[in-house]
């Protein structure tokens, strides 16, 4: 969908013009001066309006990101001074659309749509005799409190032209934000591990 060019909407006030001596049909200084800047402002105005249907989604908005923020109550004890928009976007996103929970499933659940891949999750234990089997580490029992999330891949987040603003940087790597919002989501007693790549382990 794209908006009218000034120039159709020049075209177009000159067919609804009034037929008289006082608005000629050929072309005058002064009628193409007075007709071409309303044209103009009609086309801004439809563009803007354009431009308002891709902000009222978080996903693609710039303009009105900080609205959004606010809506989502952002930026929180979680947030990053150094976020880039897209994190920022998917940080409202993940903030308007949480239905909470503790549990693990709800926690990898999170971290998959923050991250955009299917992330695994993994509740440590400690090591018991009769209840864990040889070959297992050896871990005492803080390890009952403690639990790991795993992201398939290393997040590299490239600067985009048009996604991304002036001033951040080329590339940047990992979820601060995510592993916030999981410690901070959690069992109280609980503490996340967040891992990148490779196997689960």
């Amino acid at each position: 969908m794209q908006s009218y060019t000034p120039e159709q909407y020049l075209d177009m006030l000159l067919q609804l013009l009034p037929p008289g001596a006082a608005w000629p049909r050929e072309e005058g200084e002064v009628r193409d001066a007075l007709l071409g800047a309303t044209a103009q402002e009609f086309h801004r105005v439809d563009k803007d309006t354009l431009l308002m249907v891709s902000e009222s989604n978080p996903l693609r908005t710039i303009l009105m990101l900080e609205e959004w923020e606010i809506f989502a109550g952002l930026p929180d004890e979680c947030s990053q001074s150094y976020e880039t928009v897209a994190e920022r976007r998917a940080a409202v996103v993940a903030k308007i659309t949480a239905t909470g929970g503790q549990s693990l499933a709800y926690l990898v659940e999170m971290a998959t749509n923050f991250t955009g891949q299917v992330c695994t999750g993994q509740k440590f234990q400690a090591f018991r005799a009769g209840a864990s089997t040889a070959g297992e580490s050896l871990t005492n029992d803080p390890w009952d409190y403690w639990y790991g999330i795993h992201v398939p891949d290393t997040v590299v987040r490239p600067f985009c032209a048009g996604a991304s603003m002036a001033g951040e940087p080329l590339n940047t790597w990992g979820h601060e934000r995510l592993v916030c919002i999981i410690n901070q989501l959690g069992p109280a007693e609980g503490q996340a591990q967040l891992t990148y790549g490779g196997n689960d382990g």
